[in-house]
């Protein structure tokens, strides 16, 4: 049975100042604590300006957890309300990424070795199992979005009593949550404990297995705590190429894992939410891993329509996404397309939504040359074959001919304008840079505007594309409609089938989408 923590009332919510930049301190920093009245008292000096975390520690069980904000002259001070029993304590200052700043020590014995009295307010935790509780201090930074959460082996005992594999910690009920921060000695005690840990976030949840948990206990170090970040990348946030890649699905998720402030890669199974139009099929539903460059990998999810949720595991953190792609769905005709090919999505997707057909005996001919007319065709397929309003454009282009509808149709849009001598040239096969006018002339017929996505590609022989094509080569390059291939743009080759499909497989996502 896999017991759920669910985060309902009292968070201890910390809204923590912008903090103006400043040049960091000369001197180490210092942290000490004293305690007075159930109040314990924090002064630090030294910090670099910025968010804090403060923790007392008596042995390895953690007491209380205390954000903190240092102001411009890398001072702060902080109280907090408990109740100290007498014993020898250790105070710990770690940075939002859980790096180690600084350690200090509070000895305290109260007099006649009573205790004074008052609690840090608990987050209450119910058992959605069997509708027990355990109580713990949680805080919520309402700058990060960062949720800290205490967590000592006593606390730990309580929530795993009953449970035979997971716990899992529900922050989903806080929208603005974007990270759980974990000490060292929550993560050693689930470990020890035998059991994974799953944490809810708004934007999806993220499973840490028995051997992750292990594995970060085993390299997290004393005062050092483990940040596990799920949030969702705003547009303004990714790269020209990663808008593009991700235009028309769904929310960027950024998944990261830190251990004592630095990013480690772990084991993990990621859940992301997805919810079905109508007349959507479930096999459609996809998850991506998005790189820096804007390619996206299928990561071989798998979709569950009764909780909306796609799963899949990935030994790395970084961008993920699901979203909807009806061209996974295709089912490969060809002889001559392998799985594994560079132009395979490309044909896949060319041919699901029926911009290119194959040849006879199950042929795609990937390597082929592409025709003018059987460019101006695709064309026309995506204006949805519409038919003629006048005729007889080019001498050579004669009624009857399989090609002739969509050679008069984009002749009077403005889209073709033929070779020379009243001549379309049909069978001639069509070069790189009159693919780029064309598909330009295209784009400005549906007025589509063509986003510089990225920087135009040092193409070694840029200066052999003709004056009349230059600008659709660029502004194509620019979109990452168009890419060339060992440096070079190769603008007067002839265009292979697979590139024309890799062409507008791309214009398709990244422009008409």
């Amino acid at each position: 049975m896999k017991k759920t923590i669910l985060l309902l009332a009292i968070i201890l919510s910390m809204c923590l100042a912008a903090v103006p930049l400043s040049l960091a301190a000369v001197n180490p920093p210092t942290v000490t604590a004293s305690y007075s009245n159930s109040v314990i008292t924090y002064k630090g000096t030294g910090f670099t300006p910025g968010s804090y975390i403060v923790r007392l520690l008596d042995g390895s069980s953690l007491k209380t957890m205390t954000d903190v904000t240092v102001s411009s002259d890398g001072s702060f001070t902080a109280a907090d309300k408990i109740t100290l029993t007498g014993s020898s304590y250790t105070v710990y200052v770690n940075d939002r990424d859980g790096g180690l700043a600084a350690t200090g020590t509070l000895t305290y014995v109260p007099p006649g070795g009573g205790s004074g009295g008052g609690t840090t307010p608990p987050a209450t935790i119910p058992d959605s199992g069997s509708g027990s509780s355990a109580a713990f201090p949680v805080t919520v930074n309402d700058i990060t979005g960062e949720v800290s959460v205490v967590l000592d082996e006593q606390a730990i005992e309580a929530l795993i009593a009953d449970a035979d594999s997971a716990v899992t910690l529900d922050l989903s009920g806080t929208k603005e949550v974007t990270a759980a921060v974990l000490s060292m000695e929550a993560v050693q005690a689930l470990s020890k404990k035998g059991v994974a840990l799953a944490v809810k976030f708004p934007v999806g949840s993220i499973t840490l297995s028995l051997e992750t948990l292990a594995s970060l206990g085993a390299v997290t170090k004393v005062g050092e705590t483990v940040k596990i970040k799920a949030a969702v990348v705003e547009q303004k946030d990714l790269k020209g190429m990663q808008r593009a890649q991700v235009k028309g699905y769904g929310t960027v998720v950024n998944i990261d894992v830190f251990v004592g402030g630095k990013k480690i890669d772990v084991p993990i199974t990621v859940n992301l939410p997805y919810t079905l139009k109508p007349n959507e099929n479930p096999a459609a539903v996809r998850a991506w891993y998005l790189d820096d460059n804007g390619n996206l990998t299928d990561l071989n999810g798998v979709y569950d329509r009764n909780t909306g949720l796609i799963t899949f595991a990935v030994n790395h953190q970084s961008y993920f996404v699901a979203g909807y792609e009806p061209a996974t769905l295709w089912a490969n005709p060809f002889k001559d397309i392998a799985k594994g090919a560079w132009y395979y999505d490309a044909v896949a997707y060319a041919n699901y939504y029926d911009l290119f057909a194959g040849y006879g005996g199950g042929m795609f001919a990937p390597e082929d040359r592409m025709t003018r007319a059987m460019f101006v065709t695709v064309l026309w397929k995506l204006e949805g074959a519409q038919a003629p309003s006048g005729s007889g454009k080019f001498i050579d282009v004669v009624p009857g001919a399989w090609y002739y509808a969509p050679a008069q149709w984009a002749a009077e849009n403005g889209i073709v304008r033929g070779v020379s001598d009243g001549k379309y040239a049909p069978n001639r096969a069509i070069t790189r840079q009159e693919m780029a006018l064309m598909l330009m002339n295209y784009a400005n017929f549906k007025s589509y505007d063509l986003i510089e996505n990225r920087s135009l590609p040092n193409f070694v022989d840029y200066n052999q594309i003709d004056t009349w094509a230059e600008t659709a080569v660029r502004k194509l390059s620019e979109a990452g409609v168009l890419n060339g291939s060992n440096n070079g743009f190769m603008p007067q080759r002839d265009a292979s089938r697979a590139e024309v499909a890799q062409m507008f497989k791309n214009f398709l996502r990244f422009v008409a989408n």
